[in-house]
């Protein structure tokens, strides 16, 4: 009864007539400069900023579920100046953001995990195993930050028009 079918990412999501009609005609055109550009005087008429995701260039179209709230911007400082809104990002920059500066408190706090028992591994020298468990901690803790570091970053930057700065973020994630 049900068919399994593959999504385009190019065709537009939305049921409403109008979003079909616009993304046909993003679709339609051939240059991606067209295509940013359309996107970019949407975004600038919009009251809120945000677009729907038929107002989107074809490669930005990532999430075929999520119809609007999207940003998109040309310049560097309007992404980071948009985490302050209510956009369809907002969740993901804040909890990433949060669980890196709650991590970076951490870090600075330098309460050691390792507990003042003994846990000697090799019976006598505890010094050592609780020096090494430390070393470990922190080096984990330092490889959190910077993953939570690089998943706000590339949240935030999901907006910019460049391609090429969005596919650098893109690798950061």
């Amino acid at each position: 009864m049900y068919r399994n079918r593959r999504r385009d990412p190019h065709k537009c999501p939305t049921p409403a007539r109008d979003d079909r009609e616009k993304c046909a005609i993003m679709s339609a055109m051939k240059t991606p400069d067209q295509q940013i550009s359309l996107a970019l005087a949407a975004a600038q008429n919009s009251e809120s900023s945000l677009i729907k995701i038929s107002d989107l260039p074809a490669p930005w179209r990532y999430n075929l579920h999520i119809i609007r709230g999207y940003r998109f911007t040309e310049s560097c400082t309007h992404c980071v100046r948009s985490i302050f809104h209510l956009h369809n990002e907002s969740f993901n920059i804040w909890s990433h953001l949060l669980g890196c500066i709650f991590l970076f408190g951490v870090l600075l706090s330098g309460g050691p995990p390792v507990p003042n028992s003994d846990i000697g591994i090799d019976g006598g020298s505890n010094n050592t195993t609780a020096s090494l468990l430390t070393s470990v901690y922190f080096v984990y803790l330092l490889a959190a930050i910077v993953c939570t570091a690089c998943s706000a970053s590339w949240h935030t930057m999901r907006c910019i028009s460049c391609h090429s700065t969005m596919s650098c973020f893109s690798s950061l994630d």
